[in-house]
């Protein structure tokens, strides 16, 4: 009984956790009935033209919307596979404080490239900065890319002393970057 009340503190004190359960809570909310009384994504989504005009939390907000169940689930898939990787290294408020920063600093590179692309005399993936500055970015793939980056140079500088010990680390880092 003790083991089971350990593993549900460490569930609930886990910052994964929470951001799987705010990303899915999302999910469900917006695509209820109660969506139609009020949309979270036009309020959240990063549309690079809001977001550098001011709206700022946008920024950090987009990161929690998903465009489908796909989306979310492969985001969800990929974040927990990376968190295993980094969590023994890291703590949990740098592994949050990485994943939320990396986050945001992405989302606002994705904006600066985008608007500059948009407003460039040149046609470059039109079909794509179109949609993006128009329709908005969503979803955790820029914390993803944060936190892969991270495990990528820990594992060069720290993790590789003790390498027969994480090759099982390495393998799932290994396996990320082949379908991410």
């Amino acid at each position: 009984m003790n083991q089971v009340i350990r593993l549900m503190k460490r569930i609930a004190l886990s910052p994964l956790f929470w951001i799987i359960t705010i990303c899915f809570s999302i999910f469900v909310l917006e695509n209820s009935d109660l969506s139609n009384y009020f949309l979270i994504s036009d309020f959240a989504t990063n549309v690079p033209s809001l977001s550098l005009s001011g709206q700022y939390y946008r920024l950090l907000t987009s990161l929690f919307l998903h465009t489908g169940i796909t989306h979310l689930i492969s985001n969800m898939f990929l974040l927990i596979i990376l968190t295993w990787v980094v969590s023994p290294i890291i703590s949990k408020a740098l592994y949050l404080s990485l994943l939320l920063l990396s986050g945001v600093l992405g989302n606002l590179l994705a904006d600066v490239l985008i608007v500059s692309l948009v407003n460039s005399d040149g046609n470059y993936w039109s079909f794509l900065t179109t949609f993006g500055y128009s329709h908005g970015i969503v979803g955790l793939s820029t914390s993803i890319t944060g936190l892969y980056i991270f495990a990528l140079i820990i594992f060069v500088f720290k993790a590789s002393k003790n390498l027969p010990q994480k090759k099982f680390r390495l393998s799932a880092l290994i396996f990320v970057s082949f379908i991410a």
